[in-house]
């Protein structure tokens, strides 16, 4: 990593205060910005220190939760970079990337890159979803392959093992689609492109197992719910919110027009 200088900057400190039986209150903000001066800019530098290439289309996932197993050569500061195109409408790569960025000091900061040729997707994707696992793992689902066309099959990447392996497919191959992680530790597909430039409304659920592991990706099942979207899009945002229902928000529909309409979908009474 090099030093390209320093900068100043203001921050508006939250945090949520201890009372007198040390139990959290409520979040508050700061009521005047926090200044912190020359504080310092690194960026990558060194044969390591980029991805694979220029690509679009393609997730990073940030890696430091559920890594107690973890190689010890990415201490909880790495993430997974996945797929993606070399430039807008190729199709689909297999290249993975692990990056570690080591940041013991800001004056020591290091980053290294970790690829193999034979650490790569079996299946060549872009415009896909990566959702994290309650445990560790990157559930890498959907997207378009090296001719464009949507993806039906998904794989698990561990970060423990650094293994690809296969997982269930969709019911629906799609694209451009939303992935969530619920708080059943289960993972929900929204929307997306389809074969022929088509939309899906269609919600898919992976329920997984609290037994599934790498080694037998059997435990996981898939549901495809009754209920749809009230508009087929895709390029849409999902969040759960503190209730456990998803919001849906946004998008691009069949006329190529952005979806102005949200949705709340409960994914414990197949409702939306």
């Amino acid at each position: 990593v090099a030093d390209i200088g320093t900068a100043d900057a203001e921050f508006i400190i939250r945090g949520r205060p201890l009372d007198a039986k040390e139990e959290l209150g409520d979040w508050v903000y700061s009521t005047t910005p926090f200044r912190v001066e020359n504080h310092k800019i690194f960026a990558p530098a060194g044969p390591n220190s980029a991805i694979a290439g220029a690509r679009v289309g393609h997730t990073v996932t940030n890696l430091t939760v559920g890594l107690e197993n973890s190689d010890p050569r990415f201490p909880g500061q790495s993430f997974l970079v996945v797929g993606g195109e070399t430039t807008a409408g190729s199709g689909g790569t297999n290249t993975v990337d692990v990056m570690l960025v080591n940041a013991l000091s800001a004056e020591t900061s290091t980053a290294d890159r970790f690829a193999s040729p034979t650490f790569q997707l079996p299946t060549p994707r872009a415009w896909h979803s990566a959702t994290m696992l309650d445990d560790g793992r990157v559930l890498i689902a959907g997207g378009v392959d090296a001719s464009g066309a949507p993806v039906g099959t998904t794989v698990l990447y561990d970060p423990a093992l650094r293994e690809i392996v296969p997982g269930p497919s969709l019911n629906v191959a799609r694209s451009h689609h939303s992935a969530v992680l619920l708080t059943s530790g289960d993972v929900a597909f929204f929307g997306g492109k389809t074969a022929g430039g088509g939309l899906t409304g269609a919600v898919e659920i992976f329920r997984f197992a609290p037994v599934a592991t790498v080694e037998d990706p059997s435990t996981l099942s898939i549901d495809l719910m009754a209920a749809t979207m009230s508009v087929p899009q895709h390029s849409l945002h999902t969040v759960v919110l503190p209730d456990q229902t998803v919001l849906v928000t946004g998008g691009i529909d069949g006329s190529n027009s952005a979806v102005q309409t949200a949705q709340i979908f409960d994914p414990y009474n197949d409702e939306d």
